[in-house]
């Protein structure tokens, strides 16, 4: 299988097991969907599709919701991200980083800039 097609298996918030989705899709969306609650206090899951499908290719709106829900569901379950209720709504829920998703954002910025840094530093 190309790494290009290479699939993970994506988990629900109870465990159980969810959805395959291409990996370089889950990549990105995942470090969208914290980098999204890393700027944001109240987001909601619907704020989190405005904003992807602002962001991208009208071409690629049809999958921006599945593709979404999948990883926000996976991040949920690896405890990255939680669902609060608006304690004056009880029907509207927001996304927000615990802990451990903003310890994974700030990993993942770094990781990003050292790779930046690398490509720079190898083009001289």
């Amino acid at each position: 299988m190309k790494e290009q097609d290479e699939k993970i298996q994506t988990f629900l918030p109870d465990g159980t097991k969810g959805e395959y989705i291409i990996k370089s899709k889950y990549e990105r969306w995942s470090a969208f969907i914290l980098s999204a609650l890393d700027t944001e206090d109240n987001f909601t899951l619907n704020d989190v599709l405005e904003k992807a499908r602002s962001n991208s290719a009208p071409v690629l709106h049809n999958e921006i919701g599945w593709n979404i829900l999948q990883v926000k569901r996976d991040l949920e379950a690896l405890g990255f991200i939680k669902s609060v209720e608006d304690p004056d709504l009880k029907h509207k829920f927001y996304l927000k980083l615990t802990r451990q998703g903003l310890s994974k954002r700030n990993y993942d910025n770094q990781v990003a800039q050292w790779a930046d840094t690398d490509d720079n530093k190898s083009k001289k």
